[in-house]
């Protein structure tokens, strides 16, 4: 995973697997021990809410070129 800053957009880059399915697999991070820490952390960067959703700061983007 990458992650880069341009002002407040925050472009997160995943190298995953075949089997990888977003939601299924973002669900089950959403649960993970550190990860509302960490949710609150780069809510800063994004211009939201602490307590936003993950799907409210993480939307994917089409690869164009």
């Amino acid at each position: 995973m990458q992650i880069y800053r341009r002002g407040r957009n925050l472009f997160m880059i995943c190298d995953t697997v075949d089997e990888f399915d977003w939601q299924r697999d973002m669900a089950r991070l959403a649960t993970l021990p550190r990860q509302a820490e960490w949710e609150v952390y780069v809510a800063q960067f994004q211009g939201c809410k602490a307590d936003a959703r993950s799907d409210e700061k993480w939307q994917m983007m089409e690869r164009i070129f």
